[in-house]
């Protein structure tokens, strides 16, 4: 069985996600700071997100696991959201009690799981490697909303820290434009999945937000140092 080309696309996702992980584990390791531990949950689960997506490609011929596959690797999307908003808390709010927000922000993703088992997803892979998710709307609105609480206000948090601090200006935009990629991927694969041209686009601007997060990385490294 060929192995369908968005496979590699979403392996690559998934080991740059993993390189995050380690890279936070360690920054955890050496400041024993509460925002790394939620950066670390963050790419952890988003790695296991792509993994999964990218695992998909094995049940090519079976609508069935490859809706049980989309539902999967959607819920630990909507985990690494949940940690993306409580670090937005963490930042901006330091006195609500993020446990609270987590706690119920699983709620949420358990009632959102639910939700897309009922509206049962038939994703398939066309002749040119491409996985469709064909997420019907009510699912698709959710994951969309979902993106924007948790990307929308980091977006607008490191737009802020690149106006007001010069020295860390270019890895702020970078990683502000990553976030914004993967909010307008979330939106094309979620709700234009009909618009064929729009919906390639949006795998094109998983990888540009991909490159764009590992810039903003390497420069953080180099300011490191």
């Amino acid at each position: 069985m060929k192995t369908p080309f968005y496979s590699f696309l979403y392996l690559g996702m998934c080991t740059l996600f993993f390189y995050f992980t380690l890279r936070f584990k360690n920054l955890y390791l050496s400041s024993k700071s509460v925002l790394a531990i939620y950066f670390r949950n963050i790419a952890f689960f988003s790695s296991i997100a792509f993994l999964i997506y990218a695992l998909m490609g094995i049940f090519s011929n079976n609508p069935f696991w490859l809706g049980i596959g989309n539902i999967i690797g959607e819920l630990f999307f909507l985990i690494a959201f949940i940690y993306l908003i409580a670090s937005f808390f963490y930042l901006f709010y330091p006195n609500v009690n993020r446990k609270n927000i987590i706690f119920f922000g699983f709620i949420l993703v358990a009632i959102s799981v639910l939700i897309h088992i009922y509206f049962f997803p038939r994703p398939f892979i066309d002749s040119k490697g491409i996985l469709h998710f064909q997420a019907p709307l009510v699912p698709g609105l959710i994951f969309v909303f979902f993106s924007f609480c948790a990307l929308g206000p980091m977006i607008i948090l490191f737009l802020k820290e690149a106006i007001l601090n010069k020295k860390i200006r270019k890895r702020s935009l970078f990683i502000a434009l990553s976030l914004f990629l993967f909010l307008s991927r979330s939106v094309f694969q979620s709700l234009f999945e009909s618009n064929f041209p729009l919906y390639v686009t949006s795998f094109i601007l998983q990888m540009l937000g991909a490159f764009s997060l590992l810039f903003g990385f390497i420069i953080k490294i180099k300011e490191e140092k």
